[in-house]
């Protein structure tokens, strides 16, 4: 069986940033090379393999992606009939007045609840994203994949979910999510890797928090006006019991067969 190129891809990017990596493709799947040693691999079985040492094999350590590459390999499997892909829309890269069309207005009252001001008629060159995945199946329309890890779920987020209008479609369950961010725990106080400063539309510290949640609203809010189907939202809480077994891609077609009627 053939590796998962979009896992591929995902362990390119967690790779990238001057280690000594080559690639090589052995027993079906392709490996990752660290000064000729593998350290990574996308397996023949969609699986994802990481070598550790000998003396930390008895701890469970999961590396930075690694829920986020199993999901989306669980989800090409769910969905064998799709084009899963990681190409971001063009109006959600960087999206201002134009790419917001009529939710223009909501979405600027989204920002400003965010942070007390007022939202910009054009992006920052430097605000761009990378969503997880793009479905495509013939016959429907294109959808966004994002899978949700615990730093989805805060304060900031819950603030944007109370604001969504009634008419804004949601393929995953809004009112879990609004319970999950009214309910977490985590630190919003933290400055540094997940949270820290991220000018010029979030420049506080902590913003990279606040531009995690407007940037999932945005994601939810804008695929109706360019004529996407409703983003399919995955949590980390949902698939942690299975989401590493051999059945996680049937597991995973069960979660989301309400979810894409």
């Amino acid at each position: 069986m053939a590796y998962d190129e979009v896992l591929a891809d995902r362990i390119r990017e967690l790779v990238a940033g001057g280690l000594d990596v080559t690639e090589r493709k052995m027993f079906g799947g392709l490996a990752f090379l660290v000064a000729s040693n593998m350290s990574l691999a996308a397996s023949g079985q969609s699986g994802f393999i990481v070598h550790v040492d000998p003396q930390d094999s008895c701890e469970h350590r999961v590396m930075p992606g690694d829920l986020e590459l199993a999901a989306v390999a669980a989800l090409r499997r769910a969905l064998p009939d799709a084009h899963v892909h990681r190409d971001s829309p063009d109006w959600l890269k960087r999206p201002g007045r134009v790419e917001c069309g009529p939710r223009w207005d909501f979405v600027q009252s989204v920002y400003r609840a965010l942070t007390q001001r007022d939202l910009c008629e054009t992006m920052p060159s430097r605000e761009r994203r990378q969503i997880d995945a793009v479905i495509e199946r013939e016959g429907e329309p294109p959808r966004i994949f994002e899978f949700d890890e615990s730093q989805h779920f805060n304060a900031h987020r819950a603030v944007t979910l109370r604001l969504y209008p009634d008419d804004v479609e949601t393929a995953f369950p809004l009112e879990r999510w609004l319970s999950a961010s009214e309910t977490s725990t985590k630190k919003l106080g933290t400055t540094g890797g997940w949270g820290k400063a991220k000018p010029p539309l979030f420049p506080e510290p902590g913003g990279r928090h606040v531009q995690r949640a407007f940037r999932d609203a945005l994601a939810d809010l804008l695929p109706a006006v360019h004529g996407w189907a409703p983003t399919l939202r995955v949590a980390d809480f949902e698939v942690q019991e299975w989401i590493h077994r051999p059945q996680a891609g049937a597991s995973m077609g069960n979660l989301l067969e309400d979810r894409l009627k």
